[in-house]
């Protein structure tokens, strides 16, 4: 009898046991199939914003060299803004963040963020502007992005803020919701860096906030004039965009009439930089197009221990040395 006993106390305890890893199974392919339904949910959406993509709007990104999922994503933000559409950046925020804002709110910011933007789209381009992450634990993971959008009346910048990765809770749920875009700052560079340009962008100010903000310019940078010369604000804020001299606006309007001095004709059309052996060219560390197309040469300032050890110095194509 108590051999029967036994073996029923057995059966009892390997039954229960059963139970209890057969539930565990169970959740756990629950889970394992809500993570995968995710993920193919996720993969169908990608697909269709990349679809959304305007060919004429992706022909303006200066980068499109690379092929990247950042580019690609600045490229389907730029799509609806010229559209003055929102149905795929909405896709981009976090779930958490439409939640918080609501959907209709949050939708009227990103459709009214086409009426900052003055004049047509010329180019833009996208670039890292920060991160931060964990190690080991729990935590967030973010990162975020700035667009420089050139139109042909003014130059704006355009941030942008993920949460790539959030480990913060136990509950997958709602650390899934957490991930995607969180915030869309816009700022004319004029207004961004406009008297404190060597301290920085006023992006600061939106560190702490979720949702799409932005700030118009009115005049634009292209409207506004200086008597006498021959450029106009957009130059101004074409330098500070280049962070020329810390982006100070007053450096910017003096390199500006030195250059209408010298025979720089109208506003600038390109920056770039030299790169070469060339010993003629070493010195000068920028290069700046007029409307006319020509190239004039600049040697930035160069302080150590706040005393100037080399001054401004401008040259031509032909590296003549016009101003010094």
């Amino acid at each position: 009898m108590k051999r029967y006993e036994r073996w029923g106390n057995f059966l009892k305890i390997f039954s229960t046991l059963l139970m209890i890893v057969s539930m565990t199974v169970f959740f756990s392919s629950c889970s394992l199939y809500q993570r995968y339904a995710y993920t193919q949910s996720q993969d169908r959406i990608w697909e269709e914003l990349k679809g959304s993509v305007d060919d004429q709007v992706a022909a303006k990104d200066a980068d499109g060299a690379r092929d990247d999922v950042d580019r690609i994503k600045s490229q389907i933000i730029m799509s609806d803004i010229e559209r003055g559409a929102s149905d795929h950046i909405i896709k981009l925020f976090s779930s958490h963040v439409v939640s918080e804002i609501g959907e209709k709110e949050l939708r009227s910011a990103i459709e009214n963020m086409k009426n900052v933007f003055q004049g047509e789209l010329v180019s833009y381009k996208t670039w890292p502007a920060g991160s931060s992450g964990h190690r080991g634990g729990k935590g967030v993971t973010a990162q975020g992005y700035k667009v420089a959008v050139y139109t042909d009346m003014d130059i704006y910048e355009m941030y942008l803020y993920y949460i790539t990765e959030d480990s913060s809770s136990d509950d997958w749920q709602k650390t899934r919701a957490n991930i995607g875009l969180h915030r869309i700052v816009i700022l004319p560079v004029s207004v961004s860096y406009d008297k404190d340009g060597p301290e920085g962008s006023k992006y600061e100010d939106y560190l702490d906030k979720d949702g799409v903000f932005y700030i118009e310019a009115d005049p634009p940078a292209r409207s506004v004039t200086y008597e006498g010369k021959g450029y106009t604000g957009y130059s101004i804020v074409y330098l500070q965009e280049e962070f020329y001299e810390a982006a100070d606006p007053g450096s910017c309007e003096r390199l500006m009439e030195i250059l209408d001095s010298v025979g720089f004709k109208g506003d600038i059309t390109a920056v770039s930089y030299t790169d070469t052996d060339d010993a003629s060219v070493r010195d000068y560390n920028m290069i700046l197009t007029d409307e006319d197309g020509k190239d004039f040469y600049i040697c930035k300032p160069q302080r150590e221990n706040n005393q100037c050890v080399q001054g401004l110095k401008i040259a031509d194509e032909q590296m003549k040395v016009l101003y010094e």
